[in-house]
Formats: structure tokens, C-alpha cells, sequence
């Protein structure tokens, strides 16, 4: 027994519910980019946040399995020719974060995420809290309905030639994906 608490999942902004803490942790994932191509700046870590579930089970993964901690920041370090490290603030942090240089910080969840339950007029959660339930919510329905049975295949011929489930889809003759593997 170690004494400390899993951190909850959900907080409000207010701070009163966090147990006390141990450490402070940033969870990044590198990304390999092309070039600097300034369109493109950012976007990897975008899609990681909104579009994948990856970095919110990293993060949770982490408090449960080191209670005591609580995850403050998650992020893409988009590596190429030039490097830039973003990150997704808890807004608890952010003083403390750009104060020590981690990163570049980003708010993306702030205007997008709340807790289900929270009335639209009355908003106390976490921003960063609810965007790690919200996707820690999908994952769980994706596992239930992948083990149901119920997968949704999204054939392309890049994908469905290494996918080693195709036959089972049916879909790979539709894109014309050859099998590259045995």
C-alpha cells in the first residue's frame, strides 16, 4: 500500500476534489513528419487529440497504475526537419507549464469538452478531464462493439494490402487491395 489515491477522473475547475499529489506528468508521443511544410504545423497533434484515443489511454493508464500522479499535459512532438513540441494543457497547469518551457501549448479541448452529466449554464469540470472520459468513453464502446461482433471496415487499397483480417471483412477486392503478406 502505497498511501496514495488514484487520481478521479473527473475534477471540476475548482481544485477541492484532487487528492493529494505526488508527481506532475506530461505524457508525449513522437510523431516522425515530413519537411517543415507550415500547413501542416500542429495538425498530427490535433488528429491525436480529437480524432484518436491513444494519448487519453496512455494518460489514464498512467494515474491508475501510479496512484498519486495526476497527468497535467499530453501531446504529439511533431519531429522532423524541425521539432515542435505541443502540448494539451490541463488548464489547472497552465501557469505552471509555460512558466517551465515544456512546450508549446495548445487549448483545443477547452471549448470542446465537458463532463455528460454538466449543465450547460453551471460549468465546473475540467476541460482536460472530460476530453480524457469523453475518450476513454469511446474506447470502451469501440472494444464492446468490436467484441459484439459490430466493426465498421474502412477499406482503402494502402491499408486492406497489409491487413491481415481482410478476407474476413470482404471489402479488400472492393479497393483492389492485394495481399502482400502470407
Amino acid at each position: 500500500m502505497t498511501g496514495w489515491e488514484v487520481t478521479p477522473l473527473d475534477i471540476d475547475l475548482d481544485m477541492q476534489q484532487s487528492p493529494p499529489l505526488r508527481r506532475a506528468i506530461i505524457i508525449r508521443d513522437l510523431k516522425t513528419m515530413e519537411g517543415p511544410d507550415p500547413k501542416q504545423k500542429g495538425l498530427r497533434h490535433r488528429r491525436a487529440l480529437i480524432e484518436e484515443l491513444q494519448l487519453a489511454l496512455y494518460a489514464r493508464a498512467w494515474e491508475l497504475t501510479h496512484p498519486g500522479d495526476r497527468v497535467v499535459a499530453v501531446g504529439v512532438s511533431e519531429v522532423g526537419e524541425e521539432t515542435v513540441h505541443l502540448l494539451e494543457a490541463d488548464p489547472q497547469w497552465r501557469d505552471q507549464l509555460e512558466a517551465s518551457s515544456v512546450g508549446v501549448l495548445t487549448d483545443h479541448c477547452g471549448l470542446l469538452f465537458r463532463r455528460p452529466d454538466e449543465d450547460a449554464d453551471a460549468v465546473q469540470s475540467n476541460p482536460f478531464r472530460a476530453w480524457m472520459r469523453e475518450r476513454l468513453t469511446t474506447a470502451l464502446q469501440v472494444a464492446t462493439a468490436a467484441a459484439a461482433g459490430r466493426v465498421s471496415p474502412t477499406p482503402e487499397r494502402s491499408i486492406c494490402s497489409w491487413c491481415k483480417v481482410a478476407d474476413a471483412c470482404g471489402l479488400a477486392a472492393a479497393v483492389g487491395g492485394d495481399r502482400r503478406w502470407s
